[in-house]
């Protein structure tokens, strides 16, 4: 299962309760930065690692590269470093939140209180704390030279957002007309 989830308008707590409630029904959960503020949570209920070759034979077929670059993924690579937190950090960071649910939709109720605010920050800020466990990300397969590429993207920011998604967010914020 994938949904999106937003870092703009969403008080932290809200987002954390919205990942919370989601975790509870899958017990494996993989966040992606899919834009700046815009984040996809892959669920499952096994185990879902990546493996690089299949990855690799998968960007391959032209309809899939075509797919993908539409949202600017060039590579299997650069889709692997918008990864932002695997399953054992994301369920520590959103361990105590309070689940949304039939029964108390918080979330529904109190987002229109945040519309209006700069949320961004206080939530990237949370997530920067969240870890991506290569174990957790990768299956066994994973190469030396992919290791390195996690540490050194480690050792600078957790967020790693491709610069023509920054650049398409600006211009959708600003109106500027541009590119795709």
């Amino acid at each position: 299962m994938c949904t999106w989830v937003q870092s703009y308008s969403m008080q932290p707590d809200l987002m954390r309760s919205i990942i919370r409630s989601f975790s509870d029904i899958f017990p494996y959960v993989t966040m992606f930065r899919i834009a700046a503020v815009d984040y996809c949570l892959i669920g499952t209920h096994y185990p879902q690692r990546l493996n690089e070759s299949e990855l690799a034979q998968r960007f391959a077929i032209p309809s899939v590269r075509e797919d993908v670059e539409r949202v600017s993924v060039t590579d299997w690579t650069e889709l692997a470093r918008m990864c932002v937190a695997t399953t054992s950090s994301l369920r520590e960071a959103v361990r105590d939140e309070i689940p949304n649910t039939d029964d108390n939709s918080r979330v529904e109720f109190l987002s229109p209180l945040a519309l209006m605010s700069d949320t961004i920050n206080a939530n990237q800020a949370w997530i920067s704390r969240c870890e991506v466990n290569i174990e957790e990300l990768f299956d066994e397969s994973i190469s030396a030279s992919t290791i390195e590429m996690f540490k050194q993207r480690c050792a600078g920011t957790q967020l790693s957002v491709p610069q023509s998604t920054m650049e398409r967010w600006k211009r959708m914020v600003t109106g500027e007309k541009g590119g795709p």
